[in-house]
């Protein structure tokens, strides 16, 4: 299964349903969030077509698709982390707070994470829950504990020659960049309604 899930297509049937194919050759693309091409079905034929202009000699890129975000899905689904600075809306990281788990994207915070906070706070709770400046502060905290954590538990020397333990910690700093990018918006945010 896991041979399947690497290295096969996703197209449409004639029937519009989804079918997995596997097509030699095409599972020697790699995969990049901005791609550069992608494979469309022809007919009978999967073509491999530009989406831009590609310099000579450049590496072409197509996009293996939502099970790609976030980074661990990828991992999960394909056996590696995206190798990128870049930080992407969708992109996703948990933290713990009081034994709960969350989890918080560079834009959105969870409501159940606010409504821990209010309680907290000893403000009203509901549907008419309102981010105050005070919870986003101490959210924002709890991100950058996370953050934190991440970060000193990661940085080590890792040898190229253990797999498992580079891909954790390409994992772990993936989920670090998430962290710091959510906390920074929400700081921002929180500067904006203070």
């Amino acid at each position: 299964l896991d041979l399947v899930q690497t290295r096969s297509c996703r197209i449409e049937s004639d029937t519009g349903r989804p079918l997995r194919v596997l097509v030699p050759i095409f599972d020697l693309i790699n995969h990049a969030r901005d791609h550069n091409a992608e494979f469309v079905r022809e007919g009978d034929f999967l073509v491999v077509r530009a989406r831009r202009d590609i310099a000579a000699n450049s590496e072409m890129f197509i996009s293996y698709g939502g099970s790609t975000q976030p980074a661990w899905k990828c991992l999960f689904s394909y056996g590696f982390v995206p190798n990128t600075e870049d930080i992407y809306e969708d992109d996703e990281a948990e933290i713990v707070v009081e034994g709960s788990r969350f989890v918080v994207n560079p834009t959105e915070v969870p409501f159940e994470l606010m409504e821990l906070e209010a309680e907290k706070l000893g403000l009203p709770t509901g549907d008419d829950l309102e981010l105050t400046p005070e919870m986003g502060s101490r959210i924002v905290d709890h991100i950058l504990d996370a953050a934190k954590e991440l970060h000193n538990s990661s940085g080590k020397e890792v040898s190229d020659k253990d797999t498992s333990a580079k891909l954790v910690d390409d994992l772990r700093r993936s989920n670090w960049r998430t962290l710091r990018a959510c906390a920074g918006g929400l700081k921002e945010y929180i500067e904006s309604i203070a």
